[in-house]
């Protein structure tokens, strides 16, 4: 296990170095290597996540138009990838997917993106806050183990992402829904048992 770590480790920090300017990958790398012991997801599908992710962002990113017109935020988790933010057309709604779905290991694609300006900084700053409030909840609730639940908030949304048992699943939703200032819960489990 520990070799696999390491090699783990070593992949973040070599795409890093190839992708410049990803320090902070290196260190989330090297804490979330960590962190897999707690997570329900192999190594393996770990890893895959992580470069859906890379691939995805560098993707968007790479094109000038969703880069300077947009925000859009894209995140994996066994294989699901959702896509949240803003663009303000559907044409670059529409590009930004084009270019997501053809990253291999992608099972399939949340697009939640919607047809408006960028949010502001202040609109963001509310959403994680209200991720770290969902979190603590999380934190304080019978039977969810938070290790295994990912939480993003777009635009007082809050999306749940995990592989966890169904009960487990839907004791995080009701939890997350108790947070003041939420406006939807949306489920995106993956359940094992």
């Amino acid at each position: 296990m520990a070799r696999r770590v390491t090699r783990l480790c070593e992949c973040c920090l070599l795409v890093a170095v190839l992708l410049g300017g990803c320090a902070p990958l290196v260190i989330g790398g090297a804490v979330g290597a960590g962190l897999v012991a707690h997570d329900s997801r192999s190594l393996a599908e770990v890893a895959d996540d992580q470069l859906i992710q890379l691939r995805a962002r560098g993707a968007i990113a790479g094109n000038s138009a969703l880069r300077h017109r947009t925000h859009i935020q894209v995140y994996s988790e066994n294989g699901t990838v959702l896509l949240t933010g803003q663009a303000p057309t559907p044409e670059l709604r529409d590009k930004a997917l084009l270019l997501v779905r053809v990253i291999p290991h992608i099972k399939r694609i949340v697009n939640q993106i919607e047809i408006a300006p960028p949010s502001t900084f202040a609109q963001r700053t509310e959403d994680s806050w209200l991720t770290a409030e969902v979190k603590a909840h999380l934190v304080a609730t019978r039977g969810v183990d938070p290790t295994h639940i990912r939480v993003i908030t777009a635009h007082r949304v809050v999306y749940l992402m995990g592989l966890v048992p169904p009960s487990e699943g839907q004791a995080a939703a009701v939890a997350a829904s108790e947070v003041p200032g939420v406006r939807r819960i949306v489920e995106l489990f993956d359940f094992n048992q």
